[in-house]
């Protein structure tokens, strides 16, 4: 009877790996400097970085769509409120998502920085105090409002909603505390007169014909279809002349902030000096990588 063979195969692998895994070890160690002089030179820029860019503060105003019940479009939207959890969609009725889309868009941020006249503060790396005009001649080199409504919308103006109970959360990022405040508060306000102007001068412009065509018309029952319209109509400007906070209510008043937002300093050192070691350990690999090839290289010749 012949006795089994046994192999010693299926145990190499495992010695080899064990065997790499200790000399990586041992190559760490020993060149432990590779690590070590990037994660600190890496940290060091990460730190003097955040030192020296400028300090963001946030400012944020929490918000509730008011519905006003201003047109025959009320009624559709209150039997969505009702039947739209049951649906597992968004309750928002058709005036709340108007008063979304005017809140961030393009017209509103255009009429905010021009009636303030944001164009140098947003510019002032290129605007002259001193003279009251811009540094360059060159129409190219101006800043114009369109380049300073994509900047407002997309660094400075954050806008977000929480489908689930309506509020919108808005947000103003700038590198002055107070002046985000400033903006958050005058923002909305304008957000507010912007819709209040639009629906007061459509009601208005109803009640006007409603008021022209109810003697003309000689049915009893269309005159009181009509008189309930006028007086709905005259009810939308009463609430568009007599209430501020129209379109939006404000549920939390924004603030001064008191914390930057940007740069978190702690944070982009360890990062920082993370992204270095890594450099170091990638840089490492390779040299022991090479070096071993090299080695085989001339074992092979030999």
């Amino acid at each position: 009877m012949t006795e089994p063979v046994t192999s010693s195969t299926p145990s190499a692998p495992a010695s080899r790996e064990t065997i790499d895994l200790w000399d990586l070890g041992q190559a760490l160690l020993d060149h432990r400097w590779w690590l070590i002089v990037p994660a600190l030179a890496f940290g060091a820029i990460g730190a003097v970085y955040s030192l020296l860019a400028t300090p963001i503060y946030q400012s944020s105003a929490l918000l509730s769509p008011v519905d006003n019940s201003r047109s025959a479009a009320s009624a559709s939207a209150s039997l969505l409120q009702q039947f739209a959890p049951a649906a597992g969609i968004s309750a928002k009725s058709q005036e709340s998502l108007v008063a979304f889309a005017t809140l961030t868009s393009v017209q509103l941020a255009e009429d905010f920085i021009t009636q303030n006249n944001l164009m140098p503060t947003l510019y002032e790396e290129d605007w002259d105090a001193s003279k009251g005009r811009w540094k360059s001649d060159d129409p190219e080199d101006v800043p114009d409002v369109r380049d300073a409504v994509q900047r407002f919308r997309g660094d400075i103006v954050s806008v977000s909603s929480d489908f689930q109970t309506g509020l919108i959360t808005l947000t103003i990022s700038w590198k002055d505390p107070v002046t985000a405040k400033k903006w958050a508060v005058d923002l909305v306000s304008l957000a507010n007169v912007t819709i209040r102007d639009l629906d007061a001068a459509r009601a208005e412009r109803n009640v006007a014909y409603l008021t022209s065509q109810i003697p003309q018309t000689t049915s009893v029952q269309v005159q009181a279809s009509m008189g309930r319209l006028l007086d709905q109509e005259l009810q939308t400007v009463m609430l568009a002349k007599g209430n501020p906070e129209f379109a939006f209510r404000i549920v939390d008043p924004p603030k001064v902030p008191r914390m930057r937002s940007s740069p978190k300093r702690t944070q982009m050192t360890i990062l920082s000096m993370f992204a270095g070691g890594m450099l170091g350990l990638v840089a490492l690999l390779f040299r022991n990588a090479y070096l071993r090839r090299r080695e085989k290289g001339s074992a092979g010749s030999a």
